[in-house]
């Protein structure tokens, strides 16, 4: 809020550029630039049919990735051990009352003996702990690391989130040249990758994304066959810094929408609507750093500490 704040007060200061890294989700601000960036036909068409931002405040430039050079921390079981990799907030995961991504995941524990399952992330796990528990030895959960690329490099698959995607860590595993496995959700994972129909790593069905993975698994020329479709699907940094140049001179880039059509939203707001969580509303304002806010929501803050001792009793209980 404060930094939208500041950008509204420099109308006609300076010239102002927003990078919607947020392009599937709301966000406060639509006047504080005078241009907006966006990677991707469906960030284009949300700015402009959901968010009001005319054409010629719309420019295209896809991002360009930053790669950690942290030291790799090592993995909970043996690095020799092949294992699918999975991340993000949890909340990605949940939405569909059929689990879908957990069934996934189940189908890949017991049809691969020799396959681990690793999540890096944080956030409601109710369903990822009936999962750990049902697997002991073969899934894990970590928290959000700094060396996650090193994970990713070492993974034999990566596993996208459904029915949230995560688009930078897509991106992240194209350029590891580890496939990003995807289940296709409406339109919402569109043009994450450059062309990304040629890369095949999307799927229309749960049946044909578990078939597929079946035989990514159990054939390594097949997978190596496939690694090798993720060349040239992202940003380079060259290209990437060449046309942030032009924006920031010239207002362009060297890329433009084409035909730019509306999306159905529909079903993924009615999904947010779903994940809706007044626990997550609690956290957000009963914290250390609000505690000015104690005054005018003591209730929150009350119902807050509930929240943590529950935790903390059920962790103490899984203990024990």
């Amino acid at each position: 809020v404060a930094g939208v704040v500041v950008f509204n007060a420099l109308k006609n200061k300076c010239f102002r550029i927003q990078l919607d890294l947020t392009d599937h989700a709301f966000w406060l601000g639509l006047n504080a630039f005078d241009i907006c960036s966006g990677g991707r036909a469906f960030s284009a068409s949300i700015q402009h049919y959901f968010r009001g931002i005319p054409y010629d405040r719309m420019v295209h430039l896809d991002a360009s990735l930053f790669v950690d050079s942290c030291v790799f921390q090592g993995l909970p079981f043996d690095e020799k051990e092949r294992f699918v990799f999975s991340g993000g907030a949890l909340y990605k995961t949940l939405g569909d009352g059929e689990h879908t991504y957990y069934k996934i995941v189940e189908h890949i524990l017991e049809n691969h003996s020799d396959v681990k399952f690793l999540y890096a992330g944080s956030g409601d796990d109710s369903q990822m702990r009936i999962l750990l528990q049902k697997h002991p030895g073969r899934a894990y959960m970590i928290a959000e690391r700094p060396d996650f690329y090193q994970i990713m490099k070492r993974c034999t698959l990566y596993l996208n989130t459904y029915p949230m995607f995560g688009g930078l860590l897509m991106r992240y595993a194209a350029l590891a040249g580890k496939l990003p496995i995807t289940l296709k959700h409406n339109q919402d994972s569109d043009g994450i990758l450059i062309a990304q129909n040629e890369r095949k790593i999307e799927y229309d069905s749960y049946a044909e994304l578990v078939q597929d993975v079946d035989e990514l698994l159990n054939n390594d020329q097949y997978l190596h066959a496939r690694e090798k479709l993720l060349d040239g699907a992202v940003m380079t940094e060259d290209c990437f810094e060449r046309n942030i140049r032009l924006m920031i001179e010239e207002h362009r880039t060297e890329f433009l929408y084409k035909d730019i059509k509306p999306v159905d939203v529909s079903k993924f707001r009615q999904e947010y609507y779903e994940r809706f969580s007044y626990d997550d509303i609690v956290r957000a304002i009963a914290t250390l750093r609000n505690k000015a806010l104690l005054f005018f929501f003591p209730e929150a803050f009350i119902y807050h500490f509930i929240i943590v001792m529950k935790e903390r009793l059920r962790k103490s209980n899984d203990t024990i």
